[in-house]
């Protein structure tokens, strides 16, 4: 029973990894594209940007890249999250016993879950909420970020070849951009050239507000120097005054 359950949950694996882009991907990529808006925030407008709400931001962007996957026990989402992950599975499972098509289909792998209808509902609520309350600025970063991870999270599934129902539970009509299959050299090509990219867009932007700040950077440097020559004089007086004459 044990070894039928074992082959069970293989296949259940590479079913689930046949139509997914791999956690990694999803990671990179929510941790890599809130640095980007960080670094252009920082370019941009440099009065708004703020290192802690952007740390909150990236972190809670990683957490959101994975989060849509709960739908599936085998995900590092469902991993760290089992209670939730088997809950959606047994539902599942009995709706599909009991031919409740639509809570089977909501509850199936890119199911609801992975609906752009219903998380830009929930996002929604989620920023009415926030400003109807005037959350504190870390806390609102921090369910931005989320959302921000989530939605990278569903851009690149449209990119894989099963796609999303981008309107369940209306329509559970799957729609994708590309056809990249999960694991193939094809998606190992696409996530290294978009972290490169990424990686050279923050560079960039990151250079460009420095070398826009030589000015600032060198009058700090001309004070620093003046008042070390200052201090140095003082003292320099002082032990003169000081000497037996």
């Amino acid at each position: 029973m044990n070894k039928d359950r074992l082959e069970g949950d293989e296949t259940s694996q590479k079913k689930y990894s046949l139509h997914n882009m791999t956690g990694k991907t999803h990671q990179r990529i929510g941790l890599l594209a809130p640095m980007v808006f960080g670094s252009y925030l920082l370019l941009k407008q440099p009065e708004s940007f703020n290192i802690i709400n952007t740390l909150i931001f990236t972190g809670f962007s990683c957490v959101g890249s994975t989060f849509p996957d709960i739908d599936q026990t085998q995900s590092k989402t469902g991993k760290k999250m089992p209670i939730t992950s088997h809950l959606i599975k047994f539902i599942h499972a009995i709706a599909d016993k009991l031919s409740m098509k639509g809570i089977s289909k909501a509850t199936s792998h890119r199911g609801v879950t992975h609906s752009v209808l219903i998380w830009f509902i929930l996002f929604v609520i989620a920023y009415s909420i926030g400003n109807a309350f005037n959350l504190i600025a870390p806390l609102f970063w921090g369910i931005n970020g989320f959302f921000f991870g989530v939605a990278t999270h569903l851009i690149l599934d449209m990119l894989n070849k099963r796609g999303i129902p981008v309107l369940a539970p209306l329509s559970y009509l799957s729609f994708h951009f590309l056809k990249i299959r999960t694991g193939s050299v094809g998606e190992k090509l696409f996530s290294i050239t978009l972290t490169l990219l990424l990686l050279g867009f923050m560079c960039f932007n990151i250079y460009t507000y420095a070398t826009s700040q030589t000015e600032i950077v060198g009058s700090i440097f001309s004070f620093g120097e003046n008042y070390f020559n200052s201090i140095k004089d003082m003292y320099k007086n002082l032990f003169v005054e000081l000497m037996p004459k």
